[in-house]
């Protein structure tokens, strides 16, 4: 008679990584969502900061209209402008804009990093969870 099977844990880093690739992946998706929602419109970008040793992260304003023109009611918003650089200040570029909070200067660069990053590790932690799932 053969041994009973006992109960076996799955591998608790293995579900880390799985759990950590997945929320990779939806990053990548929400920012995509983000920069594909929205107005469409063009937004002046005024200034930007950081990009240094100390402040790595680039972060710019700028200015758009939000709702029509200025004759018609619109207002001129000044506020971040996420996806720009430095090699955008002074110049208008096209944008989503997303009401008085923000406008997102659209590129598939961040999702693509993010997917790219995230997929093999979901892959590879589930490749894992399957080879430890059939191992007697």
């Amino acid at each position: 008679m053969p041994p009973p099977r006992t109960r076996r844990r799955p591998p608790l880093l293995l579900l880390a990584f799985l759990a950590i690739g997945a929320a990779v992946v939806y990053g990548g998706v929400s920012v995509y969502r983000d920069q594909q929602s929205g107005t469409a419109g063009k937004a002046k970008v005024t200034e930007c900061t950081g990009g240094r040793k100390y402040q790595p992260a680039i972060r710019c304003r700028g200015t758009w209209i939000q709702g029509g023109s200025l004759l018609d009611g619109g207002s001129v918003v000044v506020g971040p402008v996420e996806g720009a650089g430095y090699g955008d200040v002074g110049k208008t570029i096209t944008v989503r804009i997303h009401g008085t909070d923000h406008a997102t200067k659209p590129s598939l660069a961040t999702p693509l990093v993010l997917w790219g990053l995230g997929l093999p590790v979901i892959a590879l932690s589930l490749w894992g969870l399957v080879a430890w799932w059939r191992r007697d």
